[in-house]
């Protein structure tokens, strides 16, 4: 198993060791969670926030896969958008990164570029959740 470190940018985001400052893979805004935080001070109700981030941002990888196989790049383009939010509150800059991304695309969109955003989305979550569960 490897084991990785979070060190912060100039800018105050967290970042891994082993992989750039601008790396949109794993960046978290940490100026973004202290405030959040600053207003939610008991260990209990960030857990909960955490936790709602996880259940909510797997039903959007789940309905991302479902509408990018159907190849409904409107719904697709919806969904997006929603994540994005989510990651937003939360300063996770890896995802809202992607999101911003993928809605400069807009609807001309191809199937395979949703299929290897999809990817990309999986990876950043993955990534993002272990980042907050290391910071809270």
């Amino acid at each position: 198993m490897q084991h990785t470190r979070l060190e912060k940018n100039q800018s105050g985001s967290l970042f891994q060791t082993g992989t750039t400052e601008t790396d949109t893979n794993t960046a978290i805004d940490e100026t973004v969670i202290n405030e959040l935080f600053r207003l939610i001070t008991a260990t209990e109700k960030r857990a909960l926030l955490l936790q709602a981030f996880e259940n909510t941002g797997k039903g959007h990888i789940a309905q991302l896969a479902r509408t990018a196989n159907a190849q409904n790049s409107k719904d697709y383009l919806l969904r997006i958008h929603s994540f994005k939010g989510g990651a937003a509150t939360l300063g996770v800059q890896s995802i809202t990164s992607l999101c911003h991304e993928i809605e400069g695309i807009g609807l001309a969109i191809a199937h395979d570029e949703m299929l290897a955003y999809n990817i990309k989305l999986e990876r950043a979550f993955k990534q993002s959740k272990a980042f907050l569960e290391a910071y809270l």
